[in-house]
């Protein structure tokens, strides 16, 4: 079955001799990489962890604790035009002198960058200012460097840049900022140097911590006796974390090596095999009991290298679209070719349907977000890795829930992330105690429509899908019965699961929104 060009799909025509990758032939996009991240690598072990505390030095003075206590003034010629903060997506502080309204949120312990803005006239003598950044009476950070005649978007060099640690954004803070002379060199206190004009502005911090966990699953390919498994050094651990960590709006990230999953099913490039190795990675993990909190992310390579799987176009990842509250869906799969960032761009957009994000509106992706901002799927305001130090132009950066790139985190996106997590980490859903611990009869729907029972599932909590009526024989007769459906995300199909029926099942009729399917036992 050929997949539509509305399905992810990366048509990655491989230019082997030259190491490169041609044209996607569904979304037009010549290239599939972020040139510019940065493919740090981490020490030994199974477990990598980030609270971002390995800051590199970025561009100008991160800034230093003050321990002159020589009186100063605002710089003449010099005006503080804006303030703003970033942890992934710039988070405006202030604009042209008045707080700004932003609703944008402050993740709580999470590495930031804060940008002073300035404009100078003539009235600016050229020597170095010395700019503070007050934390709430518990901080100040200094730096101490010239000015340009105005700060741009654009140039990092062009601001005066404060590193924020992840100690330093912990609860409520306010703020103020002052780019100083001594009184020598300037002949008055200028107040437009100063921000705010009196006292401080508050930064609104989340009140606790939001931790993303993931589990990294090898899948064991063996259904051409070869056994192939994904590279996972601790590198390769690495770059997950790092790139899901850079984009994703929380405190930590936690990456975690599982032992391999083994799998004798065949996976083709155009979506046979993959709703079935996403069933079971679902079921592995319940088998499992793994934590309500953790996400289940399989890789496997079907074959020993992208061009021979992508060569004439390849699906490269899938996963469930679970509601807030469901456990069963938090899972995913895709490719582990690290070729292009393939494998941690495929990463970052799957833990994203994991997290109840649909596609954005670029490159045809199916059913796009209709609350999404952006027509193009572009990410709306200027993004910032803080753990490369590089700026992402939202006029060439597209959404990480697009088919489009390169890719970078909206803001919109990172809201709605954000969100996702603040519940996952917060919430105790209560179920009654009679829907605890049920088995429930599970049927695939393939690509080609038709439906295939599968093992049962003993399910802690029950699942939280789409609800839908399913027609099951028994031997005593047909059942009515509510079964929750998970739909692939970019892929036909998907998993029906029901409560089993006293008597056991023979054949399952479900009513979808595309027409009945049916599965005979």
């Amino acid at each position: 079955m050929v997949l539509r060009p509305s399905r992810r799909l990366y048509a990655l025509l491989a230019a082997l001799t030259s190491g490169a990758f041609a044209c996607n032939a569904l979304t037009g996009a010549d290239d599939l990489t972020i040139r510019d991240l940065d493919g740090a690598t981490g020490a030994g072990g199974t477990t990598v962890s980030s609270t971002g505390t390995n800051m590199g030095t970025g561009a100008g003075s991160s800034g230093t604790v003050i321990v002159d206590p020589t009186p100063m003034v605002g710089a003449a010629g010099v005006n503080v035009r804006e303030i703003s903060l970033y942890q992934g997506v710039k988070r405006p502080l202030m604009e042209n002198g008045v707080a700004s309204t932003s609703t944008l949120p402050v993740v709580f312990g999470r590495d930031a960058l804060i940008r002073v803005f300035y404009d100078t006239d003539a009235g600016y003598n050229g020597d170095p200012v010395t700019a503070r950044l007050y934390l709430d009476g518990r901080s100040t950070l200094q730096v101490v460097q010239p000015l340009l005649q105005s700060s741009v978007e654009t140039n990092l060099g062009s601001t005066i840049n404060f590193e924020l640690t992840a100690d330093l954004v912990l609860g409520a803070t306010s703020y103020r900022v002052e780019l100083l002379q001594l009184p020598a060199d300037s002949p008055i206190d200028n107040p437009a140097a100063k921000y705010p004009a009196a006292g401080f502005d508050p930064i609104p911090i989340d009140e606790s911590p939001a931790v993303l966990r993931i589990e990294i699953v090898p899948v064991t390919y063996s259904a051409d006796g070869s056994d192939r498994v994904p590279d996972t050094s601790p590198a390769q651990l690495r770059r997950y974390q790092d790139y899901f960590y850079a984009m994703y709006p929380v405190t930590s990230v936690d990456v975690v090596l599982h032992e391999p999953m083994p799998w004798s099913g065949a996976i083709s490039p155009n979506g046979g095999g993959w709703g079935e190795v996403l069933d079971g990675l679902a079921s592995y993990r319940q088998q499992e009991g793994a934590p309500d909190t953790t996400y289940y992310y399989g890789i496997f390579n079907p074959l020993p290298d992208v061009g021979q799987f992508c060569g004439g176009g390849c699906v490269a990842g899938l996963g469930f679209l679970p509601s807030p509250g469901d456990t069963y869906g938090r899972v995913a799969v895709g490719l582990g070719y690290p070729e292009n960032n393939l494998d941690i761009e495929t990463a970052v957009h799957e833990i994203g349907h994991a997290h109840g994000r649909p596609h954005s509106p670029c490159g045809g992706a199916g059913d796009p977000d209709p609350a999404f901002p952006y027509a193009d799927g572009g990410i709306g305001t200027w993004g910032y890795n803080i753990v490369s130090k590089q700026l992402y132009d939202p006029t060439s950066f597209t959404d990480l829930m697009g088919y489009c790139v390169p890719i970078w985190i909206s803001d919109y996106s990172f809201r709605q992330i954000h969100e996702r997590v603040q519940f996952i980490d917060g919430v105790r859903m209560v179920f009654p105690p009679e829907s605890l611990g049920l088995t429930y009869d599970r049927v695939h729907i393939g690509i080609d429509g038709h439906g295939t029972f599968l093992e049962p599932v003993t399910l802690q909590r029950p699942p939280i899908a789409q609800a839908t009526q399913v027609d099951v024989q028994t031997a005593n007769g047909i059942q009515a019965v509510t079964a929750q459906f998970y739909r692939y995300d970019h892929i036909e199909g998907g998993l029906l699961l029901w409560p089993r029926t006293s008597n056991a099942a023979i054949t399952a009729r479900a009513h979808l929104p595309d027409g009945l399917v049916q599965a005979v036992r």
